[in-house]
């Protein structure tokens, strides 16, 4: 396996788990569990966005803009259970693996350069 090759399976594993985690969390509140006292159409709507953000960000095009849009909910998310009480340490931890994929994706652009 290439770099470039385990970069993009690396990349599809993560975004899949974050629409896997998506799909949970808005099948959770719609059976009626409480997720840290948030309201269940704000979390239906981040949900979905990240969803959407998630799956952007493997098309190479609007990486950028993918990555902004994923790094945005998960700090709206983070800020929401912060301010009750909660530690959200994989908010955290996602949004240092988008950054961090994003960063190889762009360093081997550079690179590929002349």
């Amino acid at each position: 396996m290439t770099p470039r090759s385990a970069q993009i399976a690396y990349r599809a594993l993560f975004v899949a788990f974050i629409v896997w985690a998506s799909v949970q969390t808005i099948m959770a509140v719609a059976a009626g569990a409480a997720h840290a006292g948030m309201n269940p159409h704000f979390v239906f709507i981040l949900a979905g966005c990240e969803i959407l953000a998630a799956a952007a960000f493997m098309w190479r095009k609007i990486e950028l803009w993918a990555a902004g849009a994923l790094i945005l909910i998960f700090a709206i998310a983070s800020l929401h259970l912060a301010l009750r009480g909660l530690l959200p340490a994989e908010l955290i931890f996602y949004a240092g693996t988008v950054l961090f994929l994003l960063s190889l994706s762009r360093g081997a652009e550079a690179a590929a350069r002349p």
